[in-house]
């Protein structure tokens, strides 16, 4: 059931970057499910992470090429742009606290958090 929940997800974005403008609110509706799918039932932060910035570097585009950048978008669409950009927000941080526990789990495990590791007393 995952895996056909995966695979419509990825016709679904396929289907709204095809046809939908980046400003969309379908789109980002859609970009955004897909990546909180993508984080929450597939743990691939980095494509989800991937995937956002793209989403949200595509809407910037259009708005900054705009005329009228304020009357580019709905409220909606602003709405969802920020959701994504505070998911992104959100994953990277996940993602730099796993790495950073990882190189602490490591490190213990090689025994440089010891304090009798010559490398691991501060000078005073």
């Amino acid at each position: 059931m995952l895996q056909r929940a995966a695979e419509s997800y990825f016709e679904a974005f396929k289907l709204v970057i095809t046809y939908l403008s980046p400003v969309n609110a379908t789109r980002l509706s859609v970009a955004l499910n897909y990546t909180i799918f993508l984080v929450e039932f597939s743990k691939d932060h980095q494509k989800a992470i991937m995937l956002s910035r793209i989403s949200v570097e595509l809407a910037q585009t259009i708005i900054d090429d705009s005329a009228e950048p304020d009357k580019c978008f709905t409220r909606e669409e602003y709405e969802l742009l920020e959701h994504i950009n505070f998911n992104i927000e959100l994953w990277v941080g996940e993602e730099e606290a796993a790495a950073r526990a990882a190189l602490a789990a490591e490190r213990e495990a090689s025994g440089q958090n010891d304090a009798s590791h010559p490398h691991s007393q501060v000078p005073s």
